[in-house]
């Protein structure tokens, strides 16, 4: 990748809160970053995709800037932030084959769909869809959502199943009770629970 001058510093600046560094950071790294994701993954990714990419590349940047400690200066800079867009690309190409693998229909029936690819998507694209104006509002965002997508891989297969059809795709409970035939009251429980839980996860 063609790595411009000055990232090191701007870095280490946008780690002490420096609003005017995180701006020249993104600036600067936004197109480079965009080149390199096309280049290695231009098969997997279309222009939309690297573009919310390079967004949450930038936004975990910001996030994580107070932990970079880069020996090498611009070299390692610039090694940093394309290991960041690297892993958020292949976290998303994952994500697509998961929804690939389970595509919203009556294959929701099948029992090998555990929710868990619906989830991640629904929750990595709420990540990608942060338009609060604050960017430490927008990294806060993307702990908690980080934190709650944690959470939800500790549930079974019927909850992750409820709560993906009740939120994803605006089933009532109604339906979701005669979908898995159980009662009402038990998919409202299972909601309850994940809405408190979900709170002490975030709260």
């Amino acid at each position: 990748m063609n790595a411009g001058s000055g990232l090191h510093i701007l870095i280490l600046q946008s780690a002490q809160g420096d609003s005017g560094a995180k701006a020249e950071l993104a600036e600067m790294i936004r197109l480079p970053l965009t080149r390199y994701l096309f280049e290695h993954f231009s098969s997997s990714l279309d222009e939309e995709d690297v573009h919310e990419i390079i967004n949450q590349s930038i936004l975990l940047i910001y996030l994580y800037a107070n932990t970079y400690r880069g020996q090498h200066q611009d070299a390692s800079a610039w090694g940093w932030a394309t290991k960041i867009a690297r892993s958020q690309a292949l976290k998303w190409i994952k994500v697509q084959k998961r929804i690939d693998r389970f595509p919203d229909s009556d294959d929701d029936d099948n029992p090998d769909n555990d929710g868990e690819g619906q989830l991640d998507a629904l929750f990595f694209r709420a990540q990608a869809a942060f338009v609060t104006e604050s960017v430490e509002d927008q990294a806060l965002e993307q702990v908690l959502l980080d934190q709650v997508i944690k959470f939800i891989h500790t549930l079974s297969m019927r909850e992750r199943l409820i709560i993906y059809w009740h939120y994803a795709l605006e089933m009532t409970q109604d339906e979701i009770a005669q979908r898995i035939h159980v009662t009402k009251s038990r998919v409202n429980q299972i909601l309850k629970t994940f809405q408190t839980r979900c709170r002490g996860v975030v709260g």
